[in-house]
């Protein structure tokens, strides 16, 4: 599996191995955050290149209340 995202594109670049890692929580918002910026917010296209379910992704945004996403996933499908 090739990797989307370098360190530096997550915000990892300062981070050292060992103690300094950020918490995995962390880490998953910044690449899910990364993939949507990339794919000009299309939830569709950021599930696949990080390789997980549209409807696990939708179901992230969800639950973290993360609603630009969604919004604009609702406008292109015509619903107010």
């Amino acid at each position: 599996m090739k990797w989307a995202f370098s360190r530096k594109g997550l915000g990892l670049e300062s981070v050292a191995f060992g103690k300094d890692w950020p918490p995995l929580d962390d880490v998953k918002r910044r690449a899910i955050m990364a993939a949507l910026d990339a794919c000009d917010g299309d939830v569709v296209l950021a599930a696949k290149k990080l390789g997980i379910g549209r409807s696990t992704l939708y179901q992230y945004l969800v639950d973290q209340k993360y609603n630009r996403p969604l919004e604009q996933a609702a406008r292109k499908k015509g619903k107010p």
